[in-house]
């Protein structure tokens, strides 16, 4: 069994590819990945943390995030209709994760809503980038020269 570290670790190094298995009427969208390709091991879900909601919204959104582009596929594809009915409607709350009976595939179940999420969270932080920087970066700039004039006493 690794201890909780390692854990993190294993998955986060190895970068595993997802295969996704569907997407429900309600927006759900489940997935899995192999639990060798994630370098863990049966052992390893002894160790409580992986019985934790923390875990498996932890290791559920790396793997959206590692595996964006496949999903960025299911939400570009909805018609405009579709689109406002699944996911400006709902939202991701929590990961649901479950382990097949062989221990060997780790299924994993979330609302598209979050892909959009995601999407426009990446979005804003390139357009920072793009910018070279923040408004409210500028912003905090703009606090600061103005307390500066003031103890300045202009």
């Amino acid at each position: 069994m690794k201890n909780t570290n390692k854990i993190f670790q294993s998955i986060v190094s190895s970068k595993p590819k997802i295969t996704i298995d569907g997407v429900q009427a309600n927006g759900d969208v489940a997935f899995h990945v192999i639990m060798k390709d994630c370098s863990l091991e049966k052992a390893d879900f002894v160790n409580p943390i992986t019985k934790t909601r923390f875990f498996t919204n932890f290791v559920g959104e790396l793997l959206v995030r590692e595996n964006i582009q496949k999903f960025s596929v299911i939400l570009t594809g909805l018609d405009h209709s579709l689109y406002q009915k699944l996911i400006c409607t709902s939202r991701h709350t929590d990961f649901g994760m479950i382990i097949d009976h062989k221990w060997s595939i780790i299924t994993f179940q979330m609302h598209l809503s979050l892909v959009q999420d995601i999407l426009t969270e990446d979005f804003g932080r390139q357009s920072e980038i793009d910018a070279g920087g923040s408004v409210l970066d500028e912003f905090d700039q703009s606090k600061t020269e103005k307390k500066n004039s003031r103890n300045r006493g202009g």
